[in-house]
């Protein structure tokens, strides 16, 4: 009953044993999903269920050997298109949550991958989110330029663009300097010692400080 034998000097699967391979399973899922011809609740059941099986890039710790390599980069473009047909599926049901929230997954593994950023940014507009809109774009269009040298595709400029008109400039400059101190704080250099300063901007700062907790209650 072992699942691994040795013979003829090396290990082998027991031939004997009904073995189903998650990856077999996620690739037929993905299938499903892609064929058109399904009911959209098919299909989006057919998406949920292969994306919930993915738990991480295939075999991490030799992913880069030649042999495993391609395989490696099949099954990345597989989750990726999956997941596209499930934002698609999702926005066009009208579930710009469920959008937003996939889109926001999928970008945190591959956060390069464009189509998810214009779902992302379809969703945010449709629920009216222009805030983020504005500090989402500040954050990935630096992004996309350090890495890619170029910027963000005309649609998402676009939503931006509108997302702005709709905004007040103190509030998108808030927006953006939220982001920025964000960016700053989880960067290598920020300072997590002790802060030093005289004892006017000590005031001024405890002043900040004791209204906006009696704001907050």
């Amino acid at each position: 009953n072992s699942v691994i034998l040795f013979k003829q000097g090396g290990y082998m699967l027991n031939p004997a044993l009904d073995i189903q391979w998650d990856c077999d399973v996620f690739f037929s899922l993905c299938e499903e999903a892609a064929n058109e011809k399904q009911s959209v609740q098919s299909r989006v059941e057919s998406c949920k269920a292969a994306l919930a099986l993915c738990k991480g890039d295939f075999l991490p710790t030799i992913g880069f050997e030649q042999w495993a390599l391609p395989f490696s980069m099949l099954c990345q473009k597989r989750y990726i298109e999956c997941a596209h047909t499930l934002e698609k599926l999702y926005f066009d049901e009208g579930k710009y949550a469920d959008t937003l929230h996939l889109a926001e997954n999928v970008t945190l593994s591959y956060p390069l991958d464009e189509e998810s950023y214009v779902f992302m940014f379809r969703a945010m507009e449709m629920l009216e989110f222009y805030a983020p809109i504005i500090t989402t774009y500040y954050k990935i269009s630096g992004y996309f330029e350090e890495e890619l040298g170029t910027d963000l595709c005309a649609e998402i400029r676009e939503i931006y663009t509108r997302a702005t008109e709709r905004t007040s400039r103190t509030t998108q400059d808030m927006a953006i300097i939220r982001e920025d101190l964000r960016q700053q704080t989880r960067g290598s250099a920020f300072h997590s010692g002790g802060f030093y300063c005289d004892y006017g901007t000590f005031k001024a700062l405890y002043q900040m400080v004791a209204r906006m907790a009696a704001r907050s209650g």
